[in-house]
């Protein structure tokens, strides 16, 4: 127990002699700190003279420095070119307009794959086997691909001419019961 008191009995002393010694160390680095030179004043805007460089005058590459990027386009996963720039496949050779939704809220196509038969729909701004939906009219859709546009025809049925859809029935009233009165004579 004796030893114990002892070892307390040093630990005050010890800790305010190295906190003293870190406030010398402290004070001492201040003091070196106010022998740095003072910063140069700063220019005011009314003078002539400035030494800031010129601004950089930016000009875009020409078109033929980016023939590597058309070459293998940044955004596509195989980063290899469309389909429509390297053969001959086109939206009237992969598709069949075969039918056109218009309503006020929203247009619609039904697009037939001649080559696995699947029938694919969207609207305006979609994308359809590779094609973005352009524009969607009652006898035509026209879709994009890259830089190529291509027009799809309504398809119509070998019989003949299809009639537009007739305009919806006006909705039934409900008929309202009579007054409860009105029954009872």
């Amino acid at each position: 127990m004796n030893l114990f008191r002892r070892r307390r009995d040093l630990i005050a002393p010890l800790l305010l002699l190295s906190n003293a010694g870190l406030a010398l160390v402290l004070l001492a680095g201040l003091q070196g700190a106010s022998d740095l030179p003072a910063p140069p004043p700063a220019a005011s805007p009314s003078d002539g003279a400035r030494d800031e460089p010129p601004p950089i005058q930016f000009a875009l590459p020409p078109m033929d420095a980016y023939s590597e990027t058309l070459l293998r386009p940044l955004f596509n996963m195989t980063r290899r070119p469309m389909d429509d720039e390297v053969g001959p496949a086109s939206a009237e050779g992969d598709f069949i307009l075969s039918g056109v939704v218009v309503t006020p809220l929203r247009k619609e196509v039904l697009l037939l794959s001649k080559r696995d038969k699947a029938v694919l729909r969207g609207g305006e701004g979609d994308w359809l086997g590779g094609w973005k939906v352009m524009t969607i009219e009652p006898e035509r859709v026209v879709l994009r691909r890259g830089t190529r546009e291509a027009e799809l025809p309504l398809e119509r049925p070998a019989g003949g001419a299809a009639k537009p859809a007739a305009k919806a029935a006006q909705p039934v009233q409900p008929v309202q019961p009579e007054a409860a009165g009105a029954d009872k004579k």
